[in-house]
């Protein structure tokens, strides 16, 4: 296990123990919140139909979004958000910000200084290419108060990234992070009565900065040990040095729309897991309507409960195996959308108990998309001359289809015992199919192929030699010393990360990844934002792979007062 590996496990190992043990104290259980302070001044629109969020924050959608305000008592959202679209929320998420703000305004130091809003998410959720998650209307992004040296309050309108002291640079003038302001407004969301808070993501020494305030000021114990949990540094995204990114828990609507939590549930917070397992049982019985439009509603709805109930996906395997072809694809769909591994599994299941050469096509054709390396075993079998025991039934053009796909699809890889079945297709009589085996054979030998016979030259030459020794023969072969120590060495890999050649990029990050202790860890991102990933991640640890006495001199002592900064992973707004 790698060191960055190790610190992840031990990490979330005390959180585990941490909440065991807080779980039976009192200072979990709800206490009695402040003065409640409730919305005046701001007037927000009626959304056109029910306000819920749906699916989770990283795969999910909005439905009746309501946009944040630009102004508002105490509340400004950046410019940027008009922009790019993105400040749409739930009408919880949306009302809590807005109550936050003005009840901020009610405290002498918060007097002319806004509660600061970056993105929400799209207008009606899903995907979007500043951020890895913010995708259902349960996330927000609430920049730092910050002073400058005189202690005096800074707006920008624009994030502001801090270093592990607190300190950052806007408009060539030297800020400072606002502790103090900063904790309010993490009071005011600990508090507030209507909502559920699962997240409060900070970078790790500025987290560290607010708790010691609020020791200092003798807040509670209660709300302290509650904010050690809900706010945290993420070990799945970047470091959050320049907002307080929060994510609200699912409401009771919400749920029954199909909402779903990522872990951990807080032990003060309430699920609805009864109230959900009922609403998955009424939507299975649709299935059995006689009416195709019921039963693709039901489906469809059956999409978002895959997380929560077995029957669901139960009755979706049924479904997609033995339906009519808009059934059996609405049914395919859903399968897929499910988190690995469980996706590709059920599937392959679902494949097997497949009646027509179309429909075990289609079930294969989905598993595929969705497999992970864990199952390479089964993917690497379907590049047998006749896709192997499971695809067998297939006729030779959907074989050859089927091949193409594995071969695309194990591609990112980088599997050593790939190598020998994708020689095996390039004998395969559809050209696309050889293009896209011999593609991957260049990613994994880490060189060009002019020919397939080069492909089949190399193999027999250098096949015994091991995954390791063809990348490194192949960064020699581009005159490129990876024999460097690791502080000379990274940033040159790291420049390679945007290289047009897929093959040397995917190389030189797991070169990067196996010298430096895995680095950020996997980043599902483009090319740019990953290759901006890892240099934000070098900028932050070089000095734990330079071993110089000039840079140990300059490596940041660790903060006594809490845990050592877990490694950053990617930037997320």
């Amino acid at each position: 296990m790698t060191r960055h590996a190790t610190e992840q496990w031990l990490r979330k190992r005390c959180n585990i123990v941490v909440l065991a043990v807080l779980a039976s104290l009192s200072v979990l259980r709800p206490q009695p919140a402040r003065a409640q302070f409730v919305p005046s001044g701001t007037e927000l629109p009626a959304p056109d139909v029910e306000s819920v969020s749906i699916g989770d924050s990283s795969r999910g959608e909005l439905r009746g979004g309501v946009e944040l305000p630009r102004r508002g008592v105490g509340l400004y959202r950046l410019s940027l958000v008009s922009a790019r679209d993105t400040g749409w929320g739930t009408q919880t998420l949306v009302e809590l910000l807005v109550r936050v703000a003005q009840h901020l305004q009610t405290l002498p130091e918060h007097q002319d200084v806004a509660l600061r809003v970056g993105n929400l998410s799209l207008r009606r959720g899903g995907e979007m290419k500043w951020s890895h998650s913010h995708h259902s209307g349960r996330d927000a992004d609430v920049l730092l108060y910050l002073t400058n040296e005189d202690g005096e309050p800074l707006q920008p309108d624009e994030f502001v990234r801090l270093d592990n002291h607190g300190h950052g640079k806007w408009k060539r003038h030297a800020v400072q992070f606002d502790a103090p302001r900063m904790w309010n407004a993490v009071r005011a969301l600990l508090e507030d009565g209507h909502v559920q808070v699962q997240h409060l993501y900070l970078a790790e020494p500025l987290r560290q900065m607010l708790l010691r305030h609020a020791r200092a000021v003798g807040e509670p114990e209660w709300l302290i040990q509650r904010a050690l949990l809900v706010l945290s540094e993420p070990s799945h995204s970047g470091r959050h040095d320049d907002h307080l990114h929060v994510r609200l828990y699912c409401s009771r609507d919400d749920r029954l729309a199909g909402c779903s939590d990522d872990e951990p549930r807080w032990p003060w917070v309430q699920g609805f897991d009864h109230e959900v397992q009922a609403q998955v049982g009424r939507i299975i019985a649709e299935l059995g309507q006689p009416e195709p439009d019921r039963r693709a509603a039901a489906i469809r709805r059956l999409v978002w409960f895959q997380h929560e109930d077995v029957r669901a996906i139960e009755a979706l395997i049924h479904v997609a195996s033995t339906d009519l072809p808009l059934h059996r694809s609405l049914a395919i769909e859903a399968l897929q959308k499910l988190r690995e591994p469980a996706a590709f599994s059920l599937l392959m299941r679902a494949a097997r108990s497949a009646v027509t050469e179309a429909e075990l096509f289609e079930l294969l054709e989905a598993a595929i998309s969705v497999a992970s390396p864990q199952h390479a075993p089964d993917l690497l079998g379907m590049l047998a001359p006749d896709c192997g025991a499971v695809a067998q039934a297939l006729d030779v053009e959907q074989c050859s289809a089927l091949r193409l796909a594995v071969a695309q699809a194990v591609r990112p890889w980088l599997m050593e015992q790939s190598a020998a079945p994708l020689l095996g297709v390039l004998t395969d009589t559809n050209p696309g199919t050889r293009r896209a085996a011999l593609r991957t054979l260049e990613h994994l030998a880490n060189r060009r192929f002019e020919a397939e016979g080069d492909a089949v030259a190399w193999f027999e030459r250098a096949g015994q030699l091991g995954r390791l020794h063809w990348m490194y023969e192949g960064f020699a072969l581009r005159g490129i010393a990876v024999y460097a120590p690791p502080h000379a060495l990274a940033p040159a890999l790291i420049e390679l990360l945007g290289n047009r050649d897929t093959g040397l990029a995917a190389n030189a990050e797991a070169l990067l990844a196996r010298t430096l202790d895995g680095g950020p860890g996997e980043l599902q991102l483009t090319a740019q934002r990953r290759q901006r990933a890892w240099s934000r991640w070098w900028d932050v640890n070089h000095f734990r792979y330079d071993w110089s006495d000039a840079a140990a001199a300059k490596a940041p002592a660790p903060d006594a007062s809490g845990p050592t900064p877990r490694t950053p992973a990617v930037h997320e707004e």
